[in-house]
């Protein structure tokens, strides 16, 4: 027996439609008369029927449910003899999942009980291929469910990157330690990159916001470092304006050196 997943087939070709299931947070299955083992709903494609229309139908007929939301998950297919399909050629259906609101729509007359499970059941009427339909719908919703997660943080990235552009593009930048000077309380340090902050605004120390200024021609906000000072036990946000990728080390290594001062250097995402 063997259990295949595709994106997508000629609709001709799907004969079935199976639908996971759950309700409040319970997993839904179906117990045929005739049998001591459990099911997902599903079945039969009847002719004129859409694969949803069979999706929705067997989920109705089967389960009872009178509210509820399904949607495609994937195409299945599976090869070898079942009591469904004795020729063993390679047989499609669609997967779905359904999350069932309201039951009491009435069960077909095959169907003995609908049982809700905390745990998957250990008896399945199709042990070599339902449980693999459940991992695979698990799998797709926990991946649809990770790129959701995503989108919002790119999102709310992109209003950060774009609250910090605001922010210095309504700023003064003073830049009162030159790139080649020395530090004024460090002479041996001196700085390779242009050091300065934004004119009336506050940072941690209660100073102007930090800013490594660039050689870049664009002077976009491209990067922040986030530095956590041990002898000072502080925490501050520097911004990085149109710094080429060596200036980006440089500053790195410069929050770095000494065990003191930590640093860790988030670039903007270029979508």
């Amino acid at each position: 027996m063997q259990v295949k997943f595709y994106e997508n087939v000629k609709d001709e070709l799907l004969k079935f439609a199976v639908i996971v299931s759950k309700s409040n947070g319970k997993w839904v299955f179906c117990k045929h008369k005739e049998r001591v083992t459990y099911e997902c709903p599903g079945g039969h494609r009847e002719k004129e029927e859409t694969i949803l229309q069979t999706a929705e139908r067997e989920l109705r007929e089967e389960t009872g449910a009178s509210e509820f939301h399904i949607k495609p998950i994937c195409v299945y297919s599976v090869i070898g003899k079942t009591r469904l399909n004795e020729s063993g050629e390679e047989s499609y259906g669609m997967l779905y999942y359904a999350d069932i609101k309201r039951f009491d729509y009435g069960l077909h007359n095959e169907i003995e009980k609908v049982e809700l499970f905390d745990e998957l059941p250990e008896k399945w009427t199709y042990p070599q291929i339902q449980p693999l339909l459940f991992a695979e719908v698990e799998k797709r919703i926990q991946q649809a469910n990770v790129c959701e997660i995503k989108k919002h943080m790119n999102k709310a990235d992109n209003e950060f990157w774009n609250a910090l552009d605001e922010l210095v593009s309504g700023s003064e930048i003073i830049i009162d330690r030159p790139k080649g000077t020395a530090h004024p309380r460090f002479p041996h340090m001196i700085y390779e990159v242009d050091y300065g902050y934004l004119k009336n605004t506050a940072s941690m120390d209660g100073a102007g916001i930090d800013v490594w200024v660039g050689t870049k021609e664009d002077k976009n906000v491209d990067a922040i470092i986030c530095t956590v000072d041990l002898m000072k036990k502080d925490s501050e946000i520097k911004i990085l304006i149109g710094c080429t990728e060596e200036e980006k080390e440089i500053i790195y290594k410069v929050h770095n050196k000494s065990q003191y001062m930590k640093g860790i250097l988030i670039r903007r995402s270029i979508l």
